[in-house]
């Protein structure tokens, strides 16, 4: 996992979290389960060589390395349901802490890592709705403490993905999970085969399974810059889907979604210590989204309501020291920091 949560976490993200909180929210009833999710590689095409000279771009695994990414991620987000347009609104940030350890370097020379989500906070500030800060933190839990592991090979790609789930997890948290494991598979930035210099241009192309929806994703990636192990990409996204029946998790019994036009445009930077697992990242994604929602009730014909969204996602992905994580806790008495 080389690593960086970029598109597919914005994605997975912002629809895990906000699809809960507006339409999808229930108290009453039995959610109805998201479907299984399949694992999809990705695949690399070389548009540009770029300029001479050129060298293979290749990740330096460590078993033995350590380290914490921090995500900060703000989605601002603007709403029509049934012809009534509601203002954008932004939520407070979400900072997600989630530590990484190298486990083994795999005959086949891929490295099999560990990750736990170590702690979430919602960042608001003197503006923020305290009901929205509320609704975000119920959303988050269940996560904290979670684990996984993946395999992936030194030019970034995937090969595999999963998570330890306790017992006794929420349905909600076990539904979001298999979500994001297809999202996972594309955490890396997956690197071209070939040798390439200065302005290189390579397309990543991946089909996406999430929040039960399936669509296209193209990132087209650029070496601006490259000195000894630090590597520096520009990255322009697309992501489209067809028209097609969703079904999000959390989704009430007798609610039926159905996705009409999604499309959405981002760009970015990266920049990669290829000795390094985490890397420092920026990303900005608009995203405009229909669906025609469904609702029946028994004894009742079905109502039918359009629903427009547009969202703006700003991410920041850096590394972290571990004791970022660490709470304050109030000493007992006689007890040092020793």
């Amino acid at each position: 996992m080389r690593i960086m949560p970029i598109a597919g976490l914005l994605l997975v993200a912002a629809l895990a979290v906000v699809a809960p909180m507006t339409l999808f929210a229930t108290e009453e009833g039995t959610p109805t389960p998201a479907p299984a999710v399949e694992f999809t590689p990705s695949t690399t095409e070389l548009i540009d060589a770029g300029a001479e000279p050129r060298a293979p771009l290749r990740y330096r695994f460590n078993k033995d390395l350590k380290e914490l990414m921090v995500m900060d991620m703000t989605i601002s987000m603007g709403m029509e349901v049934g012809g009534m347009e509601q203002p954008a609104n932004e939520m407070p940030t979400i900072r997600m802490f989630v530590a990484l350890e190298g486990q083994e370097i795999t005959e086949e020379g891929n490295l099999k890592y560990g990750m736990e989500f170590t702690k979430i906070d919602v960042l608001g500030d003197e503006d923020s709705d305290p009901a929205m800060i509320d609704a975000l933190e119920s959303a988050m839990v269940g996560v904290v403490g979670l684990t996984g592991w993946g395999i992936v090979d030194d030019r970034g790609v995937t090969k595999d993905v999963g998570f330890t789930i306790p017992e006794d997890a929420n349905p909600a948290v076990v539904a979001q999970l298999d979500q994001m494991r297809g999202q996972l598979n594309q955490l890396a930035a997956p690197l071209p085969e070939d040798a390439v210099g200065i302005g290189a241009k390579w397309r990543v192309t991946q089909h996406i399974e999430s929040s039960g929806m399936s669509l296209t994703q193209e990132g087209t990636y650029t070496l601006e810059e490259r000195l000894g192990e630090s590597v520096k990409l520009s990255l322009t996204l697309t992501q489209k889907a067809l028209p097609q029946n969703i079904q999000p998790p959390n989704l009430p019994a007798g609610t039926t979604v159905k996705l009409t036009f999604l499309e959405s445009q981002g760009s970015g930077r990266i920049d990669l210590d290829m000795a390094r697992f985490v890397p420092s990242t920026e990303m900005s994604m608009k995203m405009k989204m229909n669906m025609e929602i469904s609702i029946a009730a028994p004894d009742m014909p079905a109502q039918t309501m359009p629903m427009g969204m547009k969202m703006k996602i700003e991410m920041k992905i850096r590394p972290g020291a571990i004791t970022e994580t660490e709470a304050p806790v109030e000493e007992e008495p006689g007890e040092s920091d020793d």
